[in-house]
């Protein structure tokens, strides 16, 4: 990857009236200025409208289109014509004495990659972002003083990343929370700022935080877990930090909200090193490189186009998912010890499940899992009209000779229901197509399974009650799940069903059949990151005032997000669950782990998630797993 060195990063002006950012274009084309001097262009577009524009030494311009376009530039006294694809990043540079234009090479795109598919829905002309502005107990100001400051260097940082994408972050609410004195590190002060804000109205809570004591060996300015992450925090300290500094930070940390990722071009505001001070020359402009504002550009057009919230990039477009992994290993090849790019691009392939996929695939998942929930119901109504043990003579039964009948039955209880429960299920999915069999299955079976108590008598269904990984449901409603759930089961099903599903478990206990099944089921509605990180997040509120954090739990947590991967995967047949499930071939014992851990020896011990010393924990539990008859 060629590099930007000593040049300033900003946004070429439009020297020419026309519709630079017209709300029907699908792509766009980065330009950036890699010569000596001062570049004059000209942009075509398909329908003959032109734009001038003026590009100086360093400069980025993102051009949107809704096709290929022309490109018009005096090399040498000489015009040029280029043919300029959508979503291609083209620069500038002095070949010899001439000028010419090359393409940035994006590794896995082909240079004739096919043009974006028009919107599915007509796009505004921009995205608004609401934001929620906070300061902690530190801010030495009164209100009127710091917000203010505040709104305006959002209006500052908002223009920018306007000038690259056509998102917009707008003010909404401001408020303030008491941070904690004895944070050491800021991701202390990160996690106490997620749990103790809430974003709403806002869709993003910007936090600045006036610690200053406590962090003096904290290199980082800010941070925040990735893109379309509800919660950034930055720091705000120091008279020596200018404010254009200041701004800096806040537009790098939402940049990484956007799906911006660290960047070797040393003036870019995506450089690892934002607190190096350059912002202060007079000279300096704030502005991103070249193959960050393609990202911010087609992740702002996804934003456009959606009618429900943007939470993960897994769920943009495949096409939109092309460009942007080409993108981060062109930037995590340039910067191998960095670890921004390949994180992002991890995230791209993560599954959401069904909050990733089409409303068809979804609603053909739901009536499958509809299936599987009816054929449960009907094997736990059978199960409840035979006789819980089998009558002797002197009890009054019918004759001994009835006791040798081989095809007397006696009601199934605890882990042989389980077992019974789950090859019904697994014998009514394969009659469905497929392609949805065992998607259908996992979660019906969730379904089927749990006895949860529902917070209300919306018959949401079970993925909502109070005991499951899954009580807090506003995650769920912003993937636009809450609909799709609430089709598997009616209020009235479900109470008939409960009626009489008996007393299932695993290993003899009802809580591990409930965590390994809404586990299992979670992979199909959240996808196995999603389902594992609802678990820790149920047992972290167990800790926090309830039954305490258990390893138990947690153990059957992961063994249902292992069942539910290797049941997707095909690994795991449906004809083999139907023949032989057994509830000891896929949940090892329990016995020996530790449960009923309260919060303050729960952070004593493991500290506060994500720390290393829980995620340590994860490993043996994995391994006991994976040791077992059913995933040999």
């Amino acid at each position: 990857m060629m590099m930007l060195r000593g040049l300033p990063i900003t946004i070429g002006l439009v020297v020419a009236a026309g519709a630079f950012w017209s709300p029907a274009s699908a792509g766009v084309v980065v330009l950036t200025n890699r010569a000596e001097g001062k570049v004059a262009l000209t942009i075509i577009q398909p329908d003959g409208r032109q734009t001038r524009h003026g590009l100086d030494r360093g400069e980025v311009l993102p051009v949107p289109v809704a096709a290929a376009v022309t490109i018009v530039f005096n090399a040498g006294g000489e015009p040029r014509r280029r043919l300029l694809q959508a979503n291609g990043i083209y620069y500038f540079h002095t070949d010899g004495n001439k000028l010419d234009l090359v393409q940035h090479p994006l590794p896995g795109l082909p240079a004739d990659r096919p043009m974006p598919k028009p919107p599915s829905r007509p796009r505004d002309d921009l995205c608004t972002i609401p934001v929620k502005i906070l300061v902690d107990d530190k801010e030495p100001t009164v209100r009127r003083v710091w917000e203010k400051r505040y709104r305006e260097r959002m209006a500052e940082a908002s223009e920018i990343i306007e000038r690259h994408c056509r998102v917009r972050f707008q003010v909404v609410s401001v408020g303030a929370w008491t941070s904690n004195d004895g944070a050491r590190e800021l991701r202390q002060l990160f996690e106490e700022f997620e749990r103790k804000v809430n974003p709403a109205p806002a869709r993003l809570a910007i936090g600045f935080t006036g610690q200053y004591q406590t962090l003096r060996e904290e290199k980082r300015m800010g941070g925040t877990r990735g893109p379309f992450h509800s919660h950034i925090l930055i720091r705000e300290w120091g008279r020596q930090v200018a404010e254009p500094e200041r701004l800096e930070m806040l537009v790098h940390e939402l940049g990484h909200f956007l799906g911006a990722v660290h960047s070797p071009e040393h003036q870019s505001v995506m450089r690892p090193d934002v607190g190096d001070r350059q912002s202060r020359a007079r000279a300096f402009r704030i502005g991103f490189d070249a193959p960050n504002t393609l990202v911010l550009f087609l992740v702002g057009e996804e934003l456009r186009s959606r009618t429900r919230p943007l939470m993960h990039l897994c769920q943009l477009p495949s096409a939109a998912k092309d460009h942007l992994r080409a993108v981060y290993r062109s930037l995590a090849a340039a910067m191998p010890g960095d670890s921004a790019a390949p994180k992002y691009l991890a995230m791209i392939d993560q599954s959401l499940g069904l909050a990733g996929e089409p409303p068809e695939r979804r609603q053909a998942v739901i009536a499958g899992a509809r299936t599987v929930v009816r054929a449960v119901t009907e094997a736990a109504q059978k199960n409840r009209q035979l006789p819980e043990k089998l009558p002797s003579p002197i009890e009054g039964g019918t004759g001994g000779e009835d006791i040798l009948d081989p095809e007397r039955q006696v009601r199934l209880d605890g882990d042989e229901l389980t077992e019974h429960y789950v090859r019904q299920a697994a014998a009514a999915a394969r009659r469905l197509p497929r392609e949805v069999a065992g998607a259908a299955f996992l979660l019906g079976l969730g379904v089927a399974l749990d006895d949860s108590p529902l917070p209300d008598q919306s018959g949401t269904g079970p993925f909502f009650g109070g005991e499951t990984p899954f009580a807090d449901r506003r995650w769920a409603e912003d993937m636009d799940l809450s609909p799709s759930v609430a089709q598997l089961e009616s209020a009235s099903e479900r109470a008939a069903r409960l009626a009489v599903l008996g007393a299932p478990t695993m290993h003899a206990r009802r809580d591990l059949l409930r965590h390994f099944a809404v586990s299992a089921a979670l992979v199909v509605l959240v996808g196995p990151r999603g389902a594992e990180g609802a678990g820790i997040l149920k047992e972290l509120a167990d800790a926090r005032g309830g039954s305490g954090f258990s390893f138990a739990d947690l153990s059957a947590d992961l063994a249902g997000v292992v069942f539910a991967v290797a049941v997707g995967k095909g690994k795991i047949p449906l004809s083999r669950l139907e023949d032989s499930f057994s509830v000891g071939d896929f949940l090892p014992e329990v016995g020996g782990l530790k449960e009923g851990i309260g919060w303050n020896e729960f952070v004593g011990s493991y500290g506060y998630p994500p720390d290393a010393r829980l995620s340590r924990q994860r490993a043996p539990l994995l391994k006991r797993i994976l040791a077992l008859p059913g995933y040999k």
